[in-house]
């Protein structure tokens, strides 16, 4: 299963998120998309969203709506 991870910014995701997932059994049972693990470059959701994936997973706890970026 392709999980596409997807989570604000104004936390520190990859200690407290995508450490956690790595480490997890899951992640040698599915293939995680962590969007910002190994760049900070804009990553194209949507198509990957629309292409690829088989699960979406949003981290909530703080708000973001991706418009950050284009101010």
């Amino acid at each position: 299963m392709n999980i596409y991870i997807a989570h604000s910014r104004s936390f520190d995701f990859k200690k407290d998120l995508y450490e956690a997932i790595r480490k997890s059994f899951l992640n040698g049972e599915h293939t995680f998309v962590l969007p910002h693990e190994t760049t900070e470059e804009p990553f194209n959701s949507k198509d990957y969203l629309k292409n690829q994936a088989t699960l979406m997973i949003a981290e909530v706890s703080e708000p973001a709506t991706g418009w950050d970026r284009y101010e």
